[in-house]
């Protein structure tokens, strides 16, 4: 989600949807992208848990949201058994520690000498005895280095630790995926890497569940839903 802050003229606000999972697929399919693409809506993500939808709206006034919520009554009342609204106060500023640097750079060997990597284009690193392997897109590079270092260095923002011999960049996560007692991450790439259970903690943080632990066998994707041009509206007639 993009930052979270109440708007200098206006109301910032979440909502958690919990879906009617009796409902049509199609058409909840539909009524999720539809709502995505509404002018208040920010941003908004599935997520499995206490809701199965997290939306991020910006309105006016209490005046104006309580007006757009109502306008949506008719598809709410169909797709939704229960919605909960919670009004955003102040953003929480977190300082960086004092001298972090907020996009390391790695100098990695090349053919003709050595080359600059910025962690901003480094998809995940993985542990290679006493090097780690830059992964950017198809490439990668060898670093000297221990994981624990980089770990300090790029966790937890803008990547995670996964499991002790990786860590994965934030956005380069397209879903999580619970089977038993185990869960992996699938990566944007079409690769999978398994996430330890000493990291899966870590991992709920992320994405704002902490009733998984020892949910069945089911996925979370991370990726924003796509917004797609139908209006909410249409959905009803």
């Amino acid at each position: 989600m993009h930052t979270i802050g109440g708007a200098p003229n206006g109301l910032a606000a979440i909502l958690c949807l919990s879906f009617d999972h009796r409902a049509e697929l199609a058409g909840l399919r539909a009524f999720k992208a539809a709502l995505a693409d509404l002018p208040f809506v920010v941003s908004a993500v599935e997520v499995s848990g206490a809701c199965d939808l997290i939306v991020e709206v910006r309105f006016a006034d209490m005046a104006d949201y309580r007006a757009r919520l109502d306008a949506l009554s008719e598809p709410l009342a169909h797709y939704v058994t229960r919605i909960e609204t919670s009004f955003v106060c102040a953003p929480i500023d977190v300082p960086q520690p004092s001298g972090a640097d907020p996009d390391p750079v790695f100098w990695v060997r090349c053919d003709d000498g050595h080359r600059r990597i910025a962690a901003r284009d480094i998809d995940r690193v993985t542990a290679e005895r006493d090097y780690v392997r830059l992964h950017v897109g198809i490439s990668s590079w060898l670093y000297h280095g221990r994981i624990h270092e980089l770990a300090d260095r790029l966790c937890p923002s803008p990547f995670i630790r996964l499991h002790r011999s990786a860590l994965v960049r934030h956005d380069h996560i397209d879903r999580f995926v619970h089977h038993g007692r185990r869960w992996t991450a699938r990566l944007v790439d079409g690769a999978e890497q398994p996430v330890s259970r000493g990291c899966v903690p870590d991992m709920l943080r992320m994405i704002g569940d902490r009733s998984s632990m020892h949910a069945p066998p089911s996925s979370i994707s991370v990726r924003p839903v796509e917004p797609r041009p139908t209006a909410v509206e249409n959905l009803v007639r």
